[in-house]
Protein backbone atom coordinates (compact mmCIF):
# COMPACT_ATOMS: atom_id res chain seq x y z
CA UNK A 1 0.00 0.00 0.00
CA UNK A 2 2.86 2.20 0.58
CA UNK A 3 4.31 2.23 -2.79
CA UNK A 4 0.71 2.76 -4.29
CA UNK A 5 0.57 6.04 -1.76
CA UNK A 6 3.93 6.75 -3.44
CA UNK A 7 3.03 6.25 -7.04
CA UNK A 8 0.03 8.45 -6.49
CA UNK A 9 1.78 11.00 -5.09
CA UNK A 10 4.03 11.21 -7.74
CA UNK A 11 2.06 11.06 -10.62
CA UNK A 12 -0.14 14.02 -8.57
CA UNK A 13 3.17 16.33 -8.71
CA UNK A 14 3.91 14.99 -12.71
CA UNK A 15 0.00 16.23 -13.26
CA UNK A 16 0.21 19.70 -11.15
CA UNK A 17 3.75 20.31 -13.36
CA UNK A 18 2.23 19.95 -16.33
CA UNK A 19 -1.14 22.08 -15.64
CA UNK A 20 1.19 24.83 -14.35
CA UNK A 21 3.42 24.60 -17.45
CA UNK A 22 0.29 24.72 -19.85
CA UNK A 23 -1.15 27.64 -17.91
CA UNK A 24 2.14 29.55 -18.05
CA UNK A 25 2.44 28.78 -21.66
CA UNK A 26 -1.39 30.09 -22.56
CA UNK A 27 -0.68 33.10 -20.60
CA UNK A 28 2.47 34.30 -22.30
CA UNK A 29 1.57 33.26 -25.65
CA UNK A 30 -2.54 33.12 -25.67
CA UNK A 31 -3.97 35.43 -23.29
CA UNK A 32 -1.31 38.28 -23.87
CA UNK A 33 -2.19 37.67 -27.92
CA UNK A 34 -6.04 38.06 -27.21
CA UNK A 35 -5.50 40.98 -24.62
CA UNK A 36 -3.88 42.75 -27.20
CA UNK A 37 -6.66 42.23 -30.00
CA UNK A 38 -9.12 43.12 -27.38
CA UNK A 39 -7.08 46.61 -26.53
CA UNK A 40 -7.23 47.25 -30.59
CA UNK A 41 -10.68 46.65 -30.49
CA UNK A 42 -10.98 43.60 -32.57
CA UNK A 43 -14.36 41.82 -32.04
CA UNK A 44 -13.70 38.19 -30.80
CA UNK A 45 -17.10 37.21 -29.94
CA UNK A 46 -15.92 35.61 -26.74
CA UNK A 47 -16.81 36.70 -23.09
CA UNK A 48 -14.00 38.47 -21.13
CA UNK A 49 -10.57 36.99 -20.72
CA UNK A 50 -10.65 34.65 -17.97
CA UNK A 51 -7.39 33.99 -15.38
CA UNK A 52 -6.25 30.68 -15.56
CA UNK A 53 -4.81 29.69 -12.12
CA UNK A 54 -2.03 27.70 -11.54
CA UNK A 55 -1.90 25.06 -8.82
CA UNK A 56 -0.02 25.26 -5.53
CA UNK A 57 -0.89 23.00 -3.27
CA UNK A 58 0.62 18.93 -3.34
CA UNK A 59 -0.63 15.97 -1.55
CA UNK A 60 1.43 15.47 1.63
CA UNK A 61 2.49 11.67 1.71
CA UNK A 62 1.54 9.75 4.92
CA UNK A 63 4.16 10.25 7.75
CA UNK A 64 3.01 7.47 9.23
CA UNK A 65 6.22 3.98 8.65
CA UNK A 66 3.68 1.93 7.73
CA UNK A 67 2.48 3.32 5.30
CA UNK A 68 5.80 4.74 3.46
CA UNK A 69 7.03 3.36 0.30
CA UNK A 70 9.29 0.55 0.43
CA UNK A 71 12.32 0.87 -1.94
CA UNK A 72 12.09 -0.48 -5.36
CA UNK A 73 15.00 -3.04 -6.34
CA UNK A 74 18.68 -1.46 -6.16
CA UNK A 75 17.41 1.95 -4.37
CA UNK A 76 18.23 2.82 -1.38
Amino acid sequence: MGNNFAAVHKSLEGTVGNWNRLVNQAESRVVSRARRFRDLGAATGLDEIVELPQVAALPTLPSSAELKALPEAGED
